[in-house]
Order: C-alpha cells, then structure tokens, then sequence
C-alpha cells in the first residue's frame, strides 16, 4: 500500500473522529447548554499558556483547532434549537446575523482570492464572534431552570478560575509591566498575569456577581469579587479597565441618589481594599501601574496602523470601500519604525470596516445600539447594561474575543426577552432587578 493511500486513510480516520466529537458535542449543547459555555470558560483559561493550541486533525488540507469544533458545535446547536423552539429572533438578532451574513461572504471572497487556508485563517478571530452571540440568543433560557443561578454559578466559577489563573502567574513570573514580557520553555508571553481577553471575561464575572448578590449572600460575594477586582488591577489590560470605567459611570449615571451615594462609599472603599491587597502581593505595583497608565507608545502605534490600514483601503476604491477586501488579505502596513509588520490592527470596528466595508460597520453599530437598547429596557439588570458597554468600549483597543459573547448573549436574552418562552409557559427573571413575568406569546 503505497504512502499517499496510507495518508488519505488516515485523513478519513482523523476526519471520521473530528464528525463524531462535532456531533456528540452539537447534541450536548442542545440538550445542556451550560455545557458550551464551559467549553468556552476552558477556552478562556488556557489563552496565556496557549495562544495557538495544536491542531486536532487535518481535513482536506486545512487544520481543525479546538476552537473550530466548539463554535461550530455550537452552530449546530443554534440551527436546532431555532427549529426546534418557539424564540422571538427581534432585531437584536437580525442584525448579528445580518453581520454573520456579510462575513460569511467576505470569506467566500476570500477562498476564492486567497485559498482556503488565508482565508479561514484570519475568520477565524472575526467570524466566531457574533456566530458565538448568535448561539446564545437561539437558546430557550426559560426551559432550562433557574437562569440567575445558572449566570451566577457560571461567572463565580470561572472568575475565581481566572483569578486563581492570575496569582500564579504573579507569583511564578512576576507582575510585569504592559510593555515587559517573559520566557517560559523558549516561548515568549506578555509579562501581565493575564491576557486582554481573559480580563474582559473576569470582568464580566465580576459585574454578574455583583448584580446576581442577594442581601442575604453579601458577604460570600464580597469575597469572592475582591480577589478578582485584584487580579484585574494587577493585569494592567488598559483597554478593559478604561472599558470597564466607562460601563461603571454609565451605571452611575442611571442609579437613584441614594445609590449612587452608596455606590460612591463602597467604591471607595473596595478601591482602598483592592490596592492595598494588590501592594501586598507586588510591593512595586502602584510603580507599575502608574507606568501602564502613562505610557502611550502602544496606543500611538496602534493609531498609526488604522491610519495607514484605512488609508490603503480608500486607495482600493469604491468596492472595498463599501464592502471591505476578502479574508485572508492580510493586515500587511508599515509601523511607526518603517517596519512591515502583519498582526491584526487591535481595533474592532477597523477590523469589521476593512473586512466588510462602510455597510459592515454600520450594521455593527446598529448591532452595539441594539444591545445596548435591549439591555436599557425596563425588565433588564445592571449586569447586562454595564457588559455591553464594556464590551463596545473594549472594542476600541482590541477586537472583541469570541469567549466574552457567550455571556453577554445569554444576560441579554434571559433578562431582556430575547429569548422568550414557548407558548404557554410564562417566564420569570430576578437578575439585578425586581421579578416580573411575561404573557406568552403567540405562536407566529
């Protein structure tokens, strides 16, 4: 048997196993959704050690990650369950999808002008996103027990994960600065404890714990919060801290008098809290921190690169103008030293605007309104209102990371009727909010 024979079997095999787990795992996520949301919380965890995880098999030529089989599970899922449950898609969900639509199209584009692997290659960070988002709209919360204590359990576990993740990271290479990085086993990695992406899902974690706290369960809340809000301080991500600032004094904005001044003291007072637990374990963190805060030579660059990037776009004409070049052209640009550089532009809406144009990046900020509307509505919860302003605020310095959409879809659903329940079964939700209760609708 000669060795192409050999080879192509063993593609099949390799392919036979990837449909079996794909499968098996499409039936786990319809049946338990929490489940995928695990997948996503392991997804998460591993981003320092793992970037880029080896691949599971090679189908046809193109390598299948981890990731690959999670969201396309997840897919799947979302197919069935649309079929399957009686879900008020609304316009939230048109206009994500709208956005799906567009990039599915741009890679299309894009192996046909750049092949396969190019192509899938660079959707890969882009179109997991809303596909992500979508999955979480599609799920019929109201059949799946308590929906707060599910968010609650959920972003308890996988905060005091990250959190755990954080110290060792301090306590094994240091606390470094935004700028510093360190060996480990010949590979390089940031020098802060956590990569951009885990600190936006522990501060996701952090914002739902705090919403979901009963008067009764303070106390247990308060310890679990404080180590996290430490571990964001000391991971110095600017772009999730300054988010998180903005989504803070939106929420600010909206509370009573008396709770804005209860909001003050305890703000104060955790802030006191959080620093000098964060000197404890780094005594030259308020040095490092101010050194994160003041330096601008990350930003300034990354400035120039949407600058150049956008510049070369409008070079291309009306086409691309409107409708973006294909996946897989690269982000190729020079940087502020002359140099040629290719790593992806860090910004959200300047990765949507090259890749699907004027017309895909107004349909993404219909999309940000949208969330921003539905979580505004008057049954909604502070967590779902200050994540979706985190998120959109988080966008400007990166893009967004398909692991922080699950969460956000599922509060935005639970609380706010995106998901609504099969005829003639009524739905409750006390997330951050008084109890209320909904009237079926009818079957369309």
């Amino acid at each position: 048997m000669s060795d192409q024979v050999v080879g192509l079997l063993w593609e099949g095999v390799q392919a036979a196993g990837a449909l079996t787990l794909l499968v098996a795992l499409m039936g786990a996520f319809v049946r338990w959704p929490m489940a995928a949301m695990v997948f996503l919380s392991l997804s998460v965890l591993v981003l320092w050690e793992w970037p880029a995880p080896p691949a599971l098999v090679s189908v046809g030529g193109a390598a299948v990650y981890p990731n690959d089989v999670l969201v396309i599970a997840m897919v799947g899922a979302a197919g069935i369950n649309l079929i399957r449950n009686t879900v008020r898609r609304g316009a939230l969900f048109n206009v994500a999808a709208l956005v799906t639509l567009l990039l599915l199209v741009s890679l299309l584009r894009g192996i046909s002008d750049n092949g396969v692997g190019s192509a899938i290659n660079e959707a890969r960070s882009i179109l997991f996103v809303p596909l992500v988002f979508l999955w979480a709209l599609s799920v019929d919360w109201s059949q799946r027990g308590d929906k707060d204590r599910l968010l609650r359990v959920w972003s308890v576990a996988t905060g005091i994960a990250l959190t755990t993740l954080g110290f060792y990271h301090a306590i094994r290479y240091g606390v470094g600065a935004a700028d510093e990085f360190v060996d480990v086993g010949g590979e390089t990695h940031s020098g802060r404890i956590l990569v951009s992406a885990q600190a936006l899902v522990l501060a996701m974690c952090i914002f739902v714990v705090v919403a979901t706290a009963t008067q009764r369960h303070w106390a247990r809340s308060a310890l679990a919060v404080v180590p996290m809000a430490v571990v964001l301080v000391l991971s110095q991500q600017r772009s999730v801290l300054v988010a998180v600032a903005v989504a803070l004094v939106v929420a600010f904005f909206r509370a009573g008098l008396v709770k804005k001044v209860q909001a003050l003291f305890l703000g104060v007072a955790a802030g006191i809290v959080v620093l000098v637990i964060a000197v404890f374990v780094d005594g030259n963190v308020t040095s490092k921190l101010l050194q994160s805060a003041s330096s601008a030579g990350t930003y300034e660059g990354r400035t120039a690169a949407w600058s150049s990037l956008i510049d070369a776009s409008v070079e291309q004409g009306l086409p691309t103008i409107l409708f973006g070049a294909s996946m897989g052209s690269g982000w190729r640009r020079l940087d502020e030293d002359g140099v040629w550089v290719e790593y992806s532009p860090h910004n959200w809406y300047v990765s949507i605007y090259l890749r699907i144009g004027l017309v895909g990046l107004i349909a993404l900020v219909v999309w940000c309104f949208a969330m921003f509307a539905r979580a505004l509505r008057r049954d909604a919860n502070a967590a779902a209102i200050v994540v979706a302003v985190t998120l959109i605020v988080f966008g400007w310095g990166y893009s967004w990371p398909f692991q922080a959409m699950g969460v956000l879809g599922m509060l935005l659903a639970v609380t706010t009727g995106a998901s609504d329940p099969t005829p003639g079964k009524p739905r409750e939700s006390k997330i951050g909010s008084s109890s209320y209760r909904r009237q079926p609708i009818a079957r369309s």
